[in-house]
């Protein structure tokens, strides 16, 4: 019995002194989260105590914190240097920062000065381009102008040498000319042969083609008709239409100008 007693009390002091080191541990960890939430409230007092003051005193603060965190990213938007009215605000500026911005204006001064010149200077080329442009157009027209004077007078000492060879040379020419004319005839070979053989034909055969070419070649009409001899042209003239007839007789009339 006696052993029995000495072994109950045993277990129960084990099972005191467990229950004992259970609740050290337990009052361990809570003084832990005491401490944590102690430092934690202290932080957030003092800095919340410091932003307080800060904000209460802002106009006194922020003067004297300005300057130092001037370079500091973020802190100098919130500090900032105040600038009174009328005051320059270039004299709050470093002077050596206002001379390396004065540089650096000047630079960009030099530099657009020099665009500008550049491109007055294209403005200038291209304008005396236009002017070299333009005399050259009004001495060119000149050229023409004398070209066919010198053209039309070939023409008109030398008709069979204008059209024979100048004619294939400067076939514009040779048009204008004939243009110019004012109805004097130039006839080439095949227009006289043209004449000689429709002087040939039958008189109504002859009055036919020639009222057909009225509308074609009124020119080559003129030639053939001013190439035939008076009773042939009068021949011809009285198998025609007299309507015709009238526009032929008109044609070839001295007083008469192709238009």
């Amino acid at each position: 019995m006696a052993k029995k007693d000495k072994k109950g009390k045993a277990e129960e002091v084990a099972v005191e002194e467990d229950s004992t080191g259970k609740k050290g541990k337990k009052d361990k960890k809570g003084k832990k989260k005491k401490s944590k939430f102690k430092k934690f409230l202290f932080f957030v007092i003092f800095w919340g105590g410091i932003g307080t003051g800060i904000y209460l005193n802002w106009d006194i603060v922020n003067p004297l914190v300005a300057p130092y965190v001037q370079n500091v990213p973020f802190l100098n938007t919130i500090f900032v240097i105040p600038t009174n009215e009328g005051e320059d605000p270039y004299m709050l500026i470093p002077q050596e920062e206002l001379v390396e911005q004065l540089k650096s204006a000047e630079a960009q001064v030099l530099t657009k000065e020099e665009e500008i010149k550049a491109l007055n200077q294209v403005e200038m080329d291209l304008r005396n381009r236009i002017t070299g442009l333009q005399e050259y157009e009004s001495n060119y027209e000149t050229f023409l102008e004398e070209k066919l004077m010198w053209s039309a007078e070939i023409a008109m000492e030398n008709p069979s040498l204008f059209i024979e060879q100048y004619e294939n040379m400067y076939p514009e020419d040779a048009a204008r000319i004939y243009e110019g004319l004012k109805g004097e005839s130039i006839m080439s070979k095949d227009q006289k042969e043209h004449a000689e053989i429709v002087a040939e034909m039958e008189e109504s055969q002859a009055a036919a083609m020639l009222e057909l070419l009225l509308q074609a070649d009124i020119n080559l009409v003129k030639v053939i008709m001013e190439n035939m001899d008076v009773e042939k042209q009068s021949a011809i003239l009285s198998a025609m239409t007299t309507e015709n007839a009238a526009q032929i007789v008109r044609l070839i009339s001295p007083e008469f100008v192709l238009p």
